[in-house]
């Protein structure tokens, strides 16, 4: 988690390459998913989308609570889980597509099935 509400870049090496800011809470973690794109959320109640060299490319705002993690779906869809106890899935330039809601706690893990169906882990 970056407390400092920033994600660096470096190289192999060990060069700083980039310093991408936009959130206004803790990051809470980053992934990158497979058309070289970087996701990151926050304490902010949102994700972001970056270029892999660091320019802002979207911001995924609907979340009312602190986003927990995310993960990227075999079709290159975007889900998201936070404390507000809904997931979100979202198209793959960040475009929300569905609210995916039934939990009475907050939501702290998801993984995709190979079936393609989700199981999520409410607390």
């Amino acid at each position: 988690m970056a407390e400092d509400r920033t994600l660096r870049l470096w190289s192999n090496d060990g060069k700083p390459l980039a310093v991408l800011e936009g959130h206004t809470g803790s990051i809470r973690g980053a992934l990158e998913t497979q058309n070289g794109h970087l996701l990151s959320w926050a304490e902010d109640r949102t994700l972001r989308l970056w270029s892999n060299d660091g320019k802002p490319l979207a911001v995924l705002e609907g979340h009312t609570g602190s986003v927990r993690g995310a993960l990227e779906t075999q079709n290159g869809h975007l889900l998201s889980w936070a404390s507000d106890r809904r997931l979100r899935l979202w198209s793959k330039d960040g475009k929300l597509v569905a609210v995916l809601e039934g939990h009475s706690r907050s939501v702290r893990e998801a993984l995709e099935t190979t079936g393609r169906a989700f199981t999520f882990v409410g607390r």
